[in-house]
């Protein structure tokens, strides 16, 4: 959906076999359900992971739209928690803690991680008892990407390093759920945004479907226990056949692009035919560069991601009020394309720089497709931040440029004239900044107003996609 307004995510075997009747003669009793039950829970069963990325998506290069490039950012961390009886809030990770799960290189990647695990077997009661234990073992699984390397985490807090050894990250993925047994309860994630070029996606894994459906789950205790989809894989018994864990991962963040263009006798909304809006002028003479950007409404450029979302399909943020902005500021010193856009009352600095034209050019910069190859071809940087529904966004956005158009004019002191303009202008609706999508604000500077364009745009499936992928089987 695209839409265009008016704007500037085998131990502890089961006995049943011991069990005779008191002649010293097998129980006669025995059901055969029973019997094979019993012999499914004495097989060592691996465990398995599939996952998909879908409609949430995004497609665009530079960002984790599909197996490919979930691969090559790395894989994903998953964490399991065992315990006797259904997840709790008193489980701790204790039987996986970021497992990095990694692609091969093919072009559609088989999965693996290492080392292998088993489900546990303390499922079934013995032959003489009526029914399953109520203490059974079962799994839970949680899982995120792209995956941060264990060497950058500080074991004793969780602290993410920008290198081993090295100081904490200030963007991105900041602070994950420490393994030193510290901490009970669910995985969280503690993250704060940035643009693209400085800061890490996060996607969560969920069962996939859109509630209320489920994704059928059966043990080797016979039970079937759907999963209900868009909801993390909790208190799971070993499974009756070769079922994989498949994460169909969804995107906790929306993202913010900005770009600015100047025009001349704009009449109207949207990409009109631009003219560069002083008649005549040389390029060289004339600049427009924006001193700062202020979007006059709170924003939350962090937070803490809880992988054990209670919405289907949703992120589930918290300790947001500490990550809450005012206004939302864009200049030199927060992530304002200052080498492009960015005003220096130097002229010499100012007249170097390609400031705005009848080009568009995005606010927050660009960077190469190919790191390798920083004179190729580029995409738009965007801003990360944690998404909003209708409920908590404010009811109105206003946004205040501040820009200054600068002209060579040697019959003055200095040789230059400096202009400085400010203008602001209100969004009339409801601008919502909802997970999985992408925004993007144009700014259009014409003589006498500043337009605002704004485009929404879906995040949607890459071609071929969504594809599972299963990770072979250990029978060692």
């Amino acid at each position: 959906m695209k839409k265009s307004l008016l704007f500037v995510a085998a131990s502890a075997t089961l006995l049943f076999a011991a069990c005779t009747a008191e002649s010293g003669g097998p129980s006669s009793n025995i059901s055969y359900d029973v019997l094979k039950a019993a012999e499914q829970a004495n097989v060592p069963t691996p465990i398995t992971f599939s996952t998909f990325t879908g409609r949430e998506a995004v497609t665009r290069i530079g960002t984790i739209g599909n197996v490919t490039e979930l691969r090559d950012h790395g894989g994903f961390g998953v964490f399991a928690y065992h315990t006797h009886g259904d997840y709790s809030p008193a489980a701790m990770p204790n039987f996986m803690y970021n497992q990095q799960v990694v692609g091969s290189a093919a072009a559609t990647p088989v999965w693996s991680y290492s080392p292998i695990k088993y489900w546990p077997n303390d499922t079934q009661a013995d032959a003489e008892a009526a029914g399953i234990s109520a203490n059974k073992d079962k799994l839970s699984f949680f899982a995120y990407a792209p995956y941060i390397p264990m060497n950058i985490i500080r074991s004793a807090d969780g602290v993410v390093l920008d290198a081993p050894g090295g100081n904490p990250k200030t963007q991105g993925i900041i602070q994950i759920t420490p393994k030193d047994g510290s901490t009970a309860g669910d995985v969280k994630i503690a993250y704060e945004g940035g643009t693209s070029k400085l800061a890490d996606e996060l996607l969560f894994g969920v069962a996939e479907g859109v509630a209320p459906a489920t994704v059928p789950w059966t043990g080797v205790d016979g039970i079937a226990t759907p999963i209900p989809a868009g909801m993390p894989f909790k208190s799971l018994v070993k499974p009756a056949d070769n079922t994989t864990i498949k994460f169909y991962f969804k995107h906790a963040l929306t993202r913010l692009k900005m770009s600015v263009v100047a025009a001349k006798n704009q009449v109207g909304p949207g990409p009109a035919a631009h003219a560069f809006w002083v008649d005549g002028a040389d390029p060289n003479k004339t600049k427009i560069l924006i001193e700062k950007i202020t979007i006059n409404r709170p924003v939350h450029t962090g937070g803490v991601l809880n992988l054990n979302n209670t919405v289907a399909g949703e992120p589930e943020w918290e300790d947001l009020a500490a990550h809450a902005t005012g206004t939302f500021i864009i200049d030199k010193n927060h992530a304002l394309d200052d080498d492009v856009l960015g005003y220096d009352a130097d002229p010499a600095v100012a007249f170097a720089r390609e400031g705005v034209t009848t080009t568009a050019k995005p606010v927050f910069g660009s960077h190469p497709i190919d790191p390798a190859d920083p004179t190729g071809p580029k995409y738009d940087d965007y801003y990360l931040l944690i998404p909003e529904t209708a409920a908590t966004a404010p009811a109105t956005t206003s946004i205040t440029i501040e820009y200054h158009v600068m002209t060579q004019d040697p019959n003055l002191p200095g040789q230059v004239s400096d202009v400085k303009n400010t203008i602001t202008k209100t969004i009339p609706v409801q601008l919502v900044l909802e997970k999985a999508k992408s925004y993007e604000i144009r700014m259009v500077l014409g003589v006498n107003s500043v337009d605002l364009d704004v485009a929404v745009e879906n995040w949607t499936d890459a071609a071929g996609y969504p594809q599972t992928v299963n990770l072979p089987i250990n029978n060692d």
